[in-house]
């Protein structure tokens, strides 16, 4: 996660490597704003992961599986948000 969120901000426009969607695979702008968040939520969520599985480490898997759908689901949900809303 971090290595992947550390550069994601960096990534250059491709449909190989990163996020990728529907959405942002068709538009330039989806895909930086895609990876704009993707690149801000990696600390958050990292901490966030380390903290709850301090508190919960009987629950594990079940947490990292939750941490990471929430990292990856976030910003996909917003990208497609801004991918409708500029081509309305």
């Amino acid at each position: 996660m971090a290595l992947f969120g550390s550069c994601a901000n960096a990534l250059p426009f491709n449909k190989y490597v990163g996020l990728r969607l529907p959405w942002t695979l068709v538009d330039y702008q989806t895909w930086r704003y895609a990876h704009k968040l993707l690149h801000e939520l990696t600390f958050p969520a990292i901490l966030f992961s380390i903290v709850i599985l301090k508190m919960f480490p009987n629950k594990s898997k079940t947490l990292m599986i939750w941490s990471v759908l929430l990292y990856l689901g976030v910003p996909s949900f917003f990208s497609y948000l801004y991918y409708k809303k500029k081509h309305q």
